[in-house]
């Protein structure tokens, strides 16, 4: 769903700009999910704008308006946790496949967006056995420069106890 506005930028008028809209979001969400993946996270970082924020806090933290996050990352801290990550960090070696659906997107103004969407995170080890490493739903502010980028990105995830490290993104 979409929400109105008249935007140069995001262009909603009629049908055919809310269909544009709607697919440069679920692309830039597409291309946020193939890029940790891929573990391109330098790419993936390349989707914020550049005072953007990540965040990753439990559902329950969330709805409380705890400021408790797992993951409280700005731009500096996102490359420092990639280069951490490459350079670093070992563990088992195991593949992720993230699913995002049921996208919610509002108009705050012509360079504003507030997407709302749920994703999960499907973990497969180097066994081949397929688990669930998080469910939940992502928070996001758009900001259009270029391009729509994150201004801000809230994972917030359903389950108590994360599967795995939380040194990746989810």
């Amino acid at each position: 769903m979409v929400g109105t506005a008249n935007s140069r930028a995001t262009r909603t008028e009629g049908p055919t700009g809310v269909a544009q809209l709607r697919e440069q979001v679920l692309h830039l969400l597409y291309r946020a999910c193939t890029a940790l993946d891929e573990r391109r996270y330098r790419d993936w970082i390349e989707l914020f704008a550049p005072d953007g924020r990540y965040v990753a806090t439990s559902a329950e933290n969330f709805e409380n308006g705890w400021p408790l996050a797992v993951i409280d990352d700005n731009r500096s801290s996102m490359l420092d946790r990639a280069e951490m990550i490459e350079k670093y960090w070992t563990v088992e070696p195991a593949r992720t496949r993230r699913m995002v659906g049921n996208v919610d997107i509002a108009v705050v103004s012509p360079e504003r967006l507030n997407v709302r969407s749920a994703f999960v995170v499907y973990l497969t080890n180097p066994e081949g056995r397929v688990e669930i490493q998080a469910t939940g739903s992502y928070r996001d502010e758009l900001v259009h420069l270029d391009d729509w980028r994150f201004q801000r990105r809230t994972a917030v995830h359903d389950n108590d106890l994360l599967t795995h490290t939380v040194t990746y993104p989810l």
